[in-house]
């Protein structure tokens, strides 16, 4: 008998449970959306701090692209130091900047870009003209979602020229004012020199031997909590505690015994008690005939840089974390695994050596959402993906939510019989959680359908192949639930074979 679905205008009418499940989707949907909007917004707000550092202190920060090499952002501190306004400076390339050759830059950024560098010196011009002696602080970190250098740079050229001066001033006071220089210039060195021990912010002294201090300035007296003419002239043993001056006096010999300047981080303890991070730079003075003479030392506070970095990098991570992983599950997402998934399949490729796939799909969750509920859906998605990354040991596995129901494990360097059994522990460990699921129509509890798939790519297969093992897997998965579900369907695939 035919039964008409038109109401009386002449309208078609939706059937009670085809109007239900639309208005399923429509839940479905829009919680999706609400998450998808609660990420966003925890990214923004990674975003936010990771900008908040780059921006902060006084300190000259730039963001540049190391494949090209242009300058990517710049704070305002950088800005102030090279002199540019913004929208000139983020036309510029490093090649603009730096006096270094260009294929030394090249090859400079290419370091830079996977962490093997972390330190360069260099000079650079400013908008001026005006030449400054740099050091650049890099690490390569991720800045909207491309990988870029970031860059800390310090401005060397003050402390350069105070170094310049105590070195002369302490040549002078050996070969008497006479020699080479007219009274006038000395003098005029002399008061530049006083004038640089005096601001600069970066601790200046030398020592006159391993144990025993010479001239010092302003900036190192501060840090000590003490006055210039209570650490000119006087022993180590004096100013610091024993172990400390002891420390000092073996290392300072080692400096003059190796005879070249050395560079080196470490905590210390300044007058107030406070731990800092200082930067030390040490230059020893040795004469025509290779005899020591003095030790000229610097010192920077370094601790704020230090800590921006860490917490720009921890930032960074999170970010990158965020964006990995599944919100809801906290497993890793799709996204995720298709970059990992390329990356396996290209290695494996590479090393001749097997690679397999196993997809998961929850049995009729949809009616399980329908009568238990969104919430009890999304305890029964978590519990799920627990169980699946209980199901893998090694640390080369990986468990991914592919969508909705849907997850994925990857498990490179694995056979067919290590796949069935990584397949049928899952299908276990899920049986295993005794989740009700009394509308299944499969069992009483909730259970999953597997599909799996081996295979060898070889080395020279484009990777067009990975996309066929990939629908591979999932045809197999379609069979699981095609006889039956709560079963495992396993295929071993021929990537070579066009």
């Amino acid at each position: 008998m035919f039964h008409d679905n038109s109401d009386r205008a002449g309208q078609v009418t939706k059937p009670p449970q085809l109007s239900k499940e639309i208005e399923s989707l429509q839940r479905q949907n829009s919680k999706l959306t609400r998450q998808n909007r609660e990420i966003q917004e925890e990214l923004r707000e990674s975003k936010k701090s990771s900008l908040l550092l780059f921006t902060s202190n006084e300190t000259a920060k730039l963001f540049i692209d190391p494949c090209s090499g242009a300058i990517v952002n710049a704070n305002q501190a950088g800005l102030q130091f090279y002199g540019y306004s913004r929208d000139d400076f983020l036309k510029l390339h490093l090649r603009d900047l730096s006096l270094f050759p260009e294929d030394q830059q090249k090859r400079d950024l290419m370091r830079a870009g996977k962490g093997w560098l972390r330190e360069m010196t260099d000079t650079h011009r400013l908008a001026s003209g005006e030449l400054r002696a740099v050091t650049l602080k890099v690490s390569p970190i991720k800045y909207n979602r491309k990988m870029v250098i970031f860059v800390v740079v310090e401005d060397r050229s003050q402390l350069m020229r105070a170094e310049e001066l105590l070195s002369s001033q302490i040549e002078q006071q050996q070969f008497g004012p006479e020699h080479d220089q007219s009274e006038v210039a000395l003098r005029s060195k002399s008061g530049e020199l006083e004038a640089l021990l005096n601001n600069i912010q970066v601790q200046i002294w030398c020592l006159q031997d391993e144990e025993t201090y010479g001239l010092a300035n302003a900036a190192h007296a501060r840090f000590l909590g003490l006055e210039r003419h209570q650490i000119e002239y006087q022993s180590l043993f004096r100013i610091f505690n024993r172990e400390t001056a002891r420390e000092n006096v073996v290392k300072n010999r080692e400096i003059f015994e190796k005879k070249s300047r050395i560079c080196y981080d470490e905590w210390c303890e300044n007058g107030h008690g406070q731990k800092r991070l200082l930067r030390f730079i040490k230059t020893p003075l040795i004469d025509e005939e290779q005899n020591r003479e003095y030790l000229v030392c610097s010192a920077e506070d370094i601790t704020e840089q230090r800590m921006a970095q860490e917490a720009l990098h921890k930032t960074n991570r999170l970010l990158e974390i965020k964006s990995n992983q599944d919100g809801l599950t906290e497993i890793s997402n799709r996204r995720c695994f298709e970059d990992v998934y390329i990356r396996e399949w290209r290695r494996s490729k590479r090393s001749a050596l097997q690679i397999s796939l196993v997809m998961v799909d929850i049995d009729h969750f949809k009616s399980f959402n329908d009568q238990y509920g969104h919430q009890a859906g999304d305890r029964c998605l978590k519990q799920v993906a627990y169980a699946l990354k209980q199901s893998v040991h090694r640390s080369a596995d990986f468990v991914a939510r592919y969508g909705g129901e849907e997850f994925v494990i990857l498990l490179p360097e694995t056979d067919l019989e290590g796949t069935v059994n990584v397949a049928e522990k899952a299908r276990m460990n899920v049986a295993s959680l005794q989740i009700p699921h009394e509308f299944s129509g499969v069992e009483e509890v909730v259970t999953i359908s597997v599909g799996a798939a081996v295979t060898l790519p070889m080395n020279g297969v484009s990777d067009d192949s990975g996309d066929s093992f990939l629908a591979a897997v999932d045809k197999a998965l379609y069979l699981a639930k095609d006889k039956g579900r709560n079963r495992i369907e396993c295929v071993e695939f021929n990537a070579n074979d066009k």
